[in-house]
């Protein structure tokens, strides 16, 4: 599903009454029965095996006429923990595309949703809460969803079938400094950097960053998502910022200190690697 982001709660819907549901941090998935067997797929188009022998009990009670679609817990740390937690994966399932005569309400698909998860009978798939709440209530959702460890919030207009530009999501993002450490160099064709004298080794596809652990500096993650006038000035001057601090955002904290989907904030030269390794430690 695609949904409009809103980089601020701010940017979300200020009136008229909303579907809210929790955003998980997975892979997403889309489920259905062919030729008698269970097939999973992911947004790439690309047959998730492993999945599909997870969900091999529940073939005889899948109907052939739908899509399931949920998140699966795989490719983030806080899909492992829950795992961990658990014991077995599960895939998160938050709707499903009926045959052309069922009613595309999104209420009453959310209720024959909970109904098929119900007489599936299986423990790797669960449907997604959801609450019907008024737009002033979104920010307080919002937080309480974060608080118990939610990627986020889904808020869909409950007048909208699928895929609407009244549909948005809110992420949580997080902000950190880290230390420059190196440079990923690339080749581009990119028709207006040909204005720019780019030196052979390329273009700067990605800063490499580290912090500080046990006193050592400790490279953690690589950042390419960066403005372009960012990305022209450390190609040119690549030796002028090894060392800086740069804060960089993004939308989950590893145990490594890495940020998923980290992306460039800003150079931070009120404070030196020094202050940063006091501040690490």
């Amino acid at each position: 599903m695609i949904y409009k982001p809103c980089v601020s709660i701010a940017e979300s819907p200020a009136t008229g009454i909303y579907l809210v549901e929790p955003k998980f941090d997975g892979i997403f998935t889309s489920i259905r029965k062919h030729k008698g067997k269970i097939e999973v797929w992911s947004r790439r188009g690309e047959r998730k095996p492993t999945l599909e022998e997870l969900l091999e009990g529940s073939r005889d009670k899948f109907p052939s006429d739908i899509w399931l679609l949920g998140e699966a817990e795989y490719g983030s740390q806080a899909g492992r923990i829950a795992v961990e937690k658990r014991g077995y994966p599960v895939i998160h399932i938050f709707d499903m595309v009926e045959s052309v005569d069922e009613d595309k309400d999104i209420v009453k698909r959310k209720n024959r949703l909970n109904k098929l998860i119900i007489k599936l009978q299986d423990k790797h798939l669960e449907s997604v809460e959801h609450k019907i709440i008024r737009a002033t209530k979104i920010p307080e959702t919002f937080k309480q969803y974060i608080k118990q460890g939610y990627e986020g919030i889904v808020i869909k207009d409950i007048d909208k079938d699928f895929q609407s530009e009244e549909w948005w999501k809110q992420k949580k993002v997080l902000t950190d400094e880290f230390i420059i450490m190196g440079y990923e160099f690339g080749q581009a064709d990119w028709h207006w950097i040909k204005n720019y004298q780019i030196p052979k080794r390329g273009v700067v596809s990605n800063i490499v960053c580290g912090l500080w652990k046990d006193n050592k500096l400790v490279r953690v993650m690589r950042v390419g998502q960066m403005p372009f006038s960012v990305r022209i000035e450390l190609t040119l001057h690549p030796k002028k910022y090894l060392g800086k601090v740069v804060e960089i955002k993004g939308f989950e904290r590893f145990e490594s200190g890495a940020l998923r989907h980290a992306s460039f904030v800003r150079f931070r030269n009120d404070l030196s690697g020094n202050q940063l390794k006091k501040k690490n430690i």
